[in-house]
């Protein structure tokens, strides 16, 4: 006769959910380690990526770049940004400047914009703010 083994208990959903957050969080640190460490991401660069987290990269420019119009299915997307320049950029909802502005101050950076800035950048400048 053989002994049975005990069946496998399903763990509480708070837990599961403790788990899921932890991964979240581990696959967000992995991402912005990657962004600060380099990784397809250059120092000196201002970066901008749609989806929250830096989930994927939109566009990577060095200092001083005048403005350029995002197209196609980059347009609209950006949610995260980073600027590891000491010059601030900026990004307008708006094609050639127009409309909304936001600043990526220099050295600094932002996972997850606010609701109303979220997905819309249609062009942007690395040679200063708003």
């Amino acid at each position: 006769m053989s002994a049975s083994r005990p069946r496998p208990q399903p763990l509480p959903a708070a837990v599961g959910a403790k788990d899921r957050e932890a991964d979240e969080r581990g696959a967000r640190r992995t991402r912005l380690q990657a962004h600060e460490s380099g990784l397809g991401v250059h120092s000196d660069r201002s970066c901008i990526w749609g989806n929250n987290d830096y989930a994927w990269i939109i566009g990577e420019r060095a200092p001083g770049g005048g403005l350029v119009n995002l197209s196609g299915e980059v347009n609209n997307q950006m949610d995260s940004w980073g600027n590891r320049t000491t010059v601030n950029s900026a990004g307008y909802d708006g094609a050639n400047g127009g409309a909304s502005c936001q600043t990526f101050s220099a050295g600094s950076r932002d996972n997850n914009v606010s609701f109303e800035n979220s997905d819309e950048i249609s062009s942007w400048k690395t040679n200063g703010g708003c």
